[in-house]
């Protein structure tokens, strides 16, 4: 089956653009799939919808391709909307139904239905999934229902219904005809609701009428993004239940785009009959299982086996070519696939891979890490189980090569599930893998914002080996990362890395602190309205004296920047010009620059707080008395040193400069001894500033130039270094995480090999069955408990072969035997003895892997001693009593009438059969008697003769019949057989009805008179149509060569062909009519069965054959001696001709001109077994069983002549003898057919 021609789209852009289509429709479309019993259920549910619900309906039930469908003028009668057989591009309107049309495919394009001719290349047709699959595109308007079918059609289309924003139900399945399809659908947790169909109309209704189905207006993803688009009480809801799922679920969605998540929100809202997002916060708090399915919800899992068929063949073609040039298996090929959800994408890709290594022929040497975040997901990625739906995505040839079928399902293999670490991972915060040759990551960052995209892609940078490919989906790209990637194929979004430098990644900061650290709280008002006023009032208090009575200082560090203010300083600090700075240095005012450096110089040296008085500092014009304390403050055990330095003005100076304007100016001569006074302190401040700084100077110059050059080489060795410690923490990083990927995969195979381990050991353990396991190599490999002492094994003989053992019970050829169920895969049975006369029944039983493949032998020891009658069995009282009770357990449950009779024919016990056959009550029949009961309906005279010699004379009666009218029950017809109970003297009486099976036997004794009338006519036809046939045929053939040999060399070549296609026709139908009275003859011809000496029937067939040996040169080899069977003469003459034939006409050709042909026998338990073994062409194994059928030819007849008959003959001969046929061969490697024929045929 084809896929649809109109996929529902990956890309979020196009899938907005079809939403908003269907959303202008103003209406919702629901689809119904249905196959068996699907047409009542349909009908029932149309019945009950109005007919004014404004949507549309769609009906897909599955149609007999060959004829005319009637479903639309049916469906009419039970609803008042129109309703319409689809037509291609019929448009969809409200109100109305349509009906899917038989041998079609389905699909919806633009609210247009468009119809496909339905494939004939896959046997399997799945018309509800391709519809559903395109009708997915609606979103929150597409409705699916699957009703009453089998198989698993619908599912994968509901999924993704599901999966885009659509509203999904299924039938309840106590009320659905057949529920295949509801249980596919439920199982695979596609269904939003399960519920009978009158539930599913009341729902659906309900649900119509929801804003999230109902609106016809769709806010894009940008207005939904804009700030203001959403209400605060909307914001701060969608905020609270991202908290909660954060904490919940541990995983953070504020990166996720605000417009999906507010879509899923709406679904889920839409389900639960809730309308305001703060009405569904609140409804999540409480309900852990619906925080459960909108999580789920918000983990989208559209995807499937070989998406974009177009992308595969690209990456195919231009990329794993690529990657395989020039590797090795010691350099092993590791992929990411990220965001792997069920794991079909996985799978997809090591198929491709797997492929090309087989067209390379080289083993597979290749690592798939798989990751999603969704933990179920990877847990159905594991078990690689999905139903029988993906064959309309997995092509037959890859079907058969990389899955095997489980019931309804198919489940990848193992080989292929080994490849593949499923792991989870959140592409948001974990470490990525490294060393990678290609990352896909399909269709995820298109619900990511761009804040989260921009980290991830060069997170993918680094992961990738420098000759590495990314693929991302058709809608995503590398965004203004072009820098770091090469584009191989821009319609795939294909990328090839450039082996640049990995930009450092954004820092994401989430909305929520993750699990495990404080959560947020919110509170009505702000901390500080519930702080006392009076503490308000003390902090106002002391801001007050510290800025008006305390002198003014600063608190620097070692380096003199300035770390507190204290105080006003503007008399003493002032800003510099040019780039800012808080150094004291470069803020003291004139007059106290070299003094402050030189006082705290003296403070760092001596630990002591130094003071420097009668300072001159200049400010607004005028000269300031400074006085300068610097005191040291070393708070232990830090090693910084800090310095409070405190400028202190002269009282005498202050009071001056608080003067008023009509103070006296200071005489000229004072004024120039105090600019003397000032300039000198100035002077001997600025020598002694100038003296340290010279001598701490020349100090540390030799210091410096000694460490600048360590230091200068020093620091590139440490850039070196920090950048391979970076790398390494990376590196480690991603080897961590890739370790704590394998390590969750080895815990969860661990877990599952423990389980399998003790399961098998309480098996082995319990099992009372001798039973051994050998592998394929003839090595013992387990066995059980019984078996150790049975056969006198242990544990030291575990891996030695079985045929070196001396075993407690001898089985010769047991190797030889073992080889050959592995070769046939058929179970072989022997009896053994051991030492002490003892019988077992021994079976060869082949054992298989979980993929079918054969991994070695059971063998299965079954005591039969009492069974043959060599050993007595004693049973103590208790034995018996068990054995009785066991015996009334049969009793009371066998669904046949029993009653148990006392020596006057009093009913002693009936069982619960009885009771409910004759519709009676235990009080109405026990300690009555059996003549008695009913309206006398056993008071039959020689019935009673019957049962008086039961006692006496030890006897039983079987099949006495009883027909009339019963109470309760009416007219039937009843077997009886009774017996003696044991030694008591108490009978045991059976009733079996028997009305329904004697009608049922009148009607088949009708039917095969018919048969028999059909059969004898066939019969008279093929003898007189082959009559009539021959003689024309031989006219045709006799003339067609008279022809031939009087125009030979006269016709043209094209003629000449052309009467020779003439005369072969004749031929080949000369034959056909042979084969034709054979079949006839020997299903119809029986002759007696007389002892036959099977080595004359040879000689016959030979001398039969005679021309046809000769022209082939054939060697027949006879391997004496041939047994004398009991036998149809004829009919196994016909199959040694027909075997042979068959070795002559298909060895010749391929043995350049001999053919080889063996024949032999052997004796066997109860039967012979016959083969004809040959040295031609070979039979492909897929077609051992096909041959056998009727008129089944491999090759043209231009290869080779016959008709396909003779296998079919074979077969029949054989089994009217009681045996079996079967081929074994090899193509190129000849053939050999076997038979069997029991001993024990009896003359007639």
């Amino acid at each position: 089956m084809k896929k649809p021609t109109t996929p529902p789209p990956d890309s979020v852009s196009e899938k907005d653009s079809l939403l908003q289509s269907a959303a202008d429709s103003l209406f919702p479309i629901v689809g119904i799939g249905a196959s068996a019993g699907g047409l009542e259920a349909v009908t029932q549910l149309l019945k009950m919808v109005p007919a004014d619900t404004g949507m549309s309906f769609v009906i897909i039930q599955h149609l007999d391709p060959t004829r005319v469908s009637n479903l639309a003028s049916i469906l009419a009668r039970a609803t008042s909307m129109k309703v319409d057989q689809v037509k291609d591009g019929m448009v969809v309107e409200p109100n109305h139904v349509y009906v899917f049309p038989p041998n079609m495919n389905m699909t919806l394009n633009n609210n247009a239905f468009q119809l496909l001719p339905r494939s004939e290349v896959r046997a399997m047709h799945m018309p509800v999934d391709y519809f559903f699959r395109s009708m997915a595109q609606l979103g929150s308007h597409a409705i699916g229902i699957i009703l009453s079918g089998s198989g698993t059609d619908g599912t994968l289309g509901l999924a993704q219904i599901k999966e885009e924003g659509g509203i999904t139900f299924a039938q309840d399945e106590l009320t659905a005809k057949f529920a295949g399809m509801p249980h596919s659908a439920v199982l695979a947790g596609a269904a939003d609701f399960v519920y009978s169909v009158q539930d599913i109309v009341q729902e659906l209704i309900k649900i119509a009428h929801h804003p999230y189905i109902a609106s016809a207006a769709r806010i894009s993803e940008e207005e939904e993004q804009r700030p203001g688009s959403q209400p605060n009480e909307s914001l701060d809801a969608l905020g609270q239940i991202l908290h909660l799922l954060q904490s919940e679920k541990d995983v953070n969605f504020n990166h996720y785009k605000k417009a999906t998540i507010l879509r899923r929100i709406s679904r889920r809202m839409a389900i639960n009959k809730i309308e305001k997002i703060e009405d569904y916060a609140k409804f999540l708090q409480g309900n852990p299982d619906e925080l459960k399915e909108l999580y789920h919800d918000l983990l989208i899992k559209v995807t499937s086996f070989f998406r974009d068929p177009e992308t595969f063949e690209i990456l195919k073609k231009a990329v794993i070519p690529k990657i395989m040039e020039g590797r090795s298996a010691a350099n092993l090929i590791r992929l990411w696939v990220a965001g792997c959800a069920t794991g079909e994408e996985a799978y997809s890709i090591a198929i491709y891979f797997l492929e090309e290594f087989r067209r390379q022929g080289v083993e597979p040497y290749m690592q798939i890490f798989a990751t999603d975040i969704d933990e179920d997901a990877l847990a159905t990625a594991r078990t690689g189980i999905y139903i029988e739906n993906i064959v309309a995505d997995v092509s037959e040839e890859r079907l058969k090569r990389y899955f095997t079928k489980i019931d309804h399902n198919y489940r990848i293999n193992k080989s292929i599930r080994d490849i593949c670490t499923f792991a989870k991972h959140d592409l948001g915060i974990d470490p990525p893998f490294s060393n990678l040759d290609l990352i896909t990551c399909r269709n995820v960052m298109i619900y990511f914002d761009p804040v989260l995209q921009k980290r991830i892609i060069p997170v993918f940078h680094y992961a990738l080996k420098p000759k590495g490919y990314l693929m991302l989906g058709s809608s995503e790209s590398i965004g203004s990362f072009n820098s770091l990637f090469n584009t191989i194929d821009p319609r795939s979004r294909i990328f090839a890395k450039n082996p640049v430098k990995t930009p450092a990644p954004m820092n994401l900061s989430p909305w929520e602190p993750r699990t495990g650290e404080a959560k947020k709280v919110y509170l009505a008002k702000p901390v500080s309205d519930y702080l006392s006023k009076e503490t308000d009032a003390n902090k106002d208090m002391d801001r007050i004296l510290l800025n008006h009575y305390i002198p003014a200082g600063v608190l620097v560090n070692d380096q003199m920047d300035i770390l507190q203010f204290r105080g006003d300083t503007a008399h003493y600090l002032q800003p510099s010009s040019g780039k800012m700075s808080l150094n004291l240095l470069r803020m003291a005012r004139e007059g106290l620059l070299a003094v402050s450096k030189s006082a705290v110089d003296e403070a760092r040296k001596t630990a002591a707080p130094v003071t420097r008085k009668n300072i001159s500092v200049r400010f607004d014009n005028r000269l300031l008395n400074v006085t300068l304390k610097v005191i040291p403050l070393n708070v232990p055990p830090s090693p910084e040193h800090n310095f409070m330095v405190v400028f202190e003005e002269s009282v005498a100076a202050r009071r001056k400069g608080k003067k008023g304007k009509d103070a006296q100016p200071d005489s000229k001569h004072d004024s120039s001894v105090r600019e003397y006074a000032h300039l000198t302190n100035e002077l001997i401040a600025t020598k002694q500033h100038m003296q340290s700084i010279i001598e701490s100077q020349d100090a540390t110059n030799e210091e410096l130039k000694s460490a600048n050059e360590e230091i200068f080489s020093s620091n590139e060795e440490l850039q070196s270094t920090n950048e391979e410690l970076q790398t390494s923490q990376e590196e480690l990083q991603s080897t961590n995480e890739e370790l704590l990927t394998a390590n969750d995969e080895i815990r969860i195979r661990i877990t599952e090999l423990d389980k399998a381990h003790n399961d098998l050991s309480n098996l082995l353990a319990s099992s009372n069955l001798s039973i051994v396991l050998i592998g394929s190599d003839m090595n013992l490999r387990q066995f059980t408990k019984v078996a150790e002492r049975a056969l006198n094994i242990d544990y030291t003989h575990i891996g030695r072969p079985i045929g070196q053992l001396k075993l407690g019970i001898p089985v010769p050829e047991i190797e030889s035997l073992a080889a050959s169920v592995i070769a046939s895969d058929r179970v072989e049975e022997r009896e053994v003895q051991d030492a002490q006369g003892h019988w077992f029944n021994l079976q060869f039983r082949p054992f298989k892997t979980t993929e079918g493949k054969i991994a070695g032998v059971l063998l299965v020891f079954v005591d039969i001693h009492s069974i043959k009658g060599v050993e007595k069995l004693t049973r103590s009282l208790d034995e018996l009593q068990a054995a009785r009770t066991h015996s009334q357990w049969i009793v009371e449950t066998v669904r046949q009438p029993i009653l148990i009779l006392d020596d006057v024919f009093n009913v002693v016990s009936a069982n619960p059969a009885y009771y409910w056959t004759f519709q009676v009550t235990e009080q109405e029949t026990r300690n009555r008697s059996l003549y008695e009961l009913g309206n006398g309906q056993w008071n039959n005279p020689k019935l009673k003769e019957f049962l008086r010699e039961i006692l006496p004379q030890n006897s039983e009666f079987n099949n006495f019949q009883v027909e009339r009218d019963f109470p309760g029950i009416g007219r039937r017809t009843m077997i009886l057989n009774a017996r003696r109970l044991g030694s008591q003297k108490q009978i045991f009486l059976a009733v079996e009805d028997v009305t329904d099976r004697k009608k049922i036997e009148e009607l088949l004794a009708i039917e095969r008179g018919n048969l028999e009338k059909v059969n004898h006519e066939l019969d008279q036809f093929v003898h007189v149509a082959s009559h009539d046939l021959r003689a024309p045929l031989r006219a045709i053939g006799s003339f067609s060569s008279i022809l031939q040999k009087d125009l030979d060399g006269k016709l043209d070549p094209d003629s000449k062909d052309t009467l020779e296609q003439i005369i072969l026709g004749a031929k080949r139908m000369n034959e056909l009519i042979d084969d034709l009275l054979t079949l006839s003859r020997i299903t119809k011809v029986t002759n007696p069965f007389e002892l036959v000496n099977i080595q004359d029937i040879i000689e016959v067939v030979e001398r039969r054959l005679h021309s046809d040996i000769a022209e082939s040169s054939a060697m027949i080899t006879v391997h004496q001696p041939l047994p004398a069977v009991n036998c149809d003469r004829i009919k196994i003459t016909e199959v040694f001709v027909n075997l042979i034939n068959n070795a002559i006409k298909y060895s010749s050709k391929n043995s350049g001109g001999q053919a080889k042909i063996e024949i032999g026998a052997r004796a066997l338990e109860g039967q012979y077994e016959f083969f004809v073994k040959d040295n031609g062409i070979g039979i492909d194994s897929q077609y051992h069983l096909q041959i056998f059928d009727m008129f089944k030819r491999l090759h043209s007849k231009d290869q080779y002549e016959g008709t396909g008959a003779g296998l079919y003959i074979v077969k029949n001969i054989i089994e009217e003898h009681g045996g079996k046929v079967w081929v074994e061969s090899q193509v190129g490697k000849g053939a050999t057919f076997r038979f069997t024929i029991p001993k024990n045929l009896k003359v007639n």
